[in-house]
């Protein structure tokens, strides 16, 4: 599933996490390269929350996906 990604700083992971199973491990993520604003996760069927981990800490989810 291709995704938007919001602008970032530095070295960035997406992590996308099933919605019902809570933070604890993502169910797909990618490094992304600097100025990327799209990227391809490997998702099975469900509800999924996506959010970035930089230098700085987790960032707050930044949105859903349903695949």
């Amino acid at each position: 599933m291709e995704v938007s990604v919001p602008p970032f700083e530095g070295p960035t992971l997406l992590q996308a996490l099933h919605l019902n199973e809570g933070p604890a491990i993502p169910a797909d993520h990618l490094l992304l390269e600097p100025g990327q604003a799209r990227a391809t996760l490997l998702l099975r069927p469900g509800p999924y929350f996506l959010r970035l981990e930089t230098t700085r800490g987790i960032e707050p989810a930044f949105g859903m996906v349903t695949v």
